[in-house]
């Protein structure tokens, strides 16, 4: 769980089997600094889901732009702090998130979160996170209204998801959303 050597292992392995692709730690999976120490030295980014990873993550002088604030729903506080600490990339799974942020950011990068399958996840979230297509075109809709930069799309297959289908079908997903 914290062996320097085999995070390395892992990070290089992910970064050599997927080159054109960026991976960012999600820091809620284990926030210990040898952890994260060692993910910064392999050039990982990070996904933060509340202020105080923001916080822990600035303690390691992490590069705002290297960060994502993947939590579906933040208060206007929150949003205000991390657009001040120079976080750019923002999810967001509804219009009424998308317009908060974008009256507080009107700049930022934003990806939508959309559902997906999650059979076979030991904690699916299908449900709670997660824009329908039907959402989702509502939601592109209102981007286009506001001039916002949604400029990406993520899913999540459910934690300690077995089953590779949840990844095709949410790839496929993915695409008819970058499609529309």
């Amino acid at each position: 769980l914290m062996d320097p050597e085999l995070i390395r292992i892992k990070a290089r392995r992910f970064k050599a089997a997927m080159p054109r692709v960026h991976p960012h730690y999600a820091v809620k999976a284990n926030p210990h600094p040898v952890v994260i120490r060692t993910l910064i030295q392999e050039g990982v980014g990070f996904e933060i889901a509340s202020i105080s990873e923001l916080d822990l993550l600035r303690k390691f002088s992490v590069p705002a732009k290297d960060i994502y604030y993947s939590n579906p729903i933040k208060s206007s506080e929150y949003l205000e702090y991390a657009a001040r600490m120079g976080v750019e990339w923002y999810v967001l799974d509804c219009v009424d998130e998308l317009r908060k942020i974008v009256r507080i950011k009107p700049d930022a990068k934003l990806y939508l979160r959309i559902d997906t399958q999650q059979m076979g996840s030991d904690w699916p979230l299908s449900g709670k996170f997660g824009a329908s297509l039907p959402e989702s075109k509502e939601i592109i809709a209102e981007a286009v209204k506001l001039n916002a930069d949604l400029a990406g799309v993520t899913f999540h297959v459910g934690s300690q998801c077995r089953n590779v289908d949840n990844w095709h079908i949410g790839i496929d997903n993915a695409k008819t959303v970058f499609d529309l």
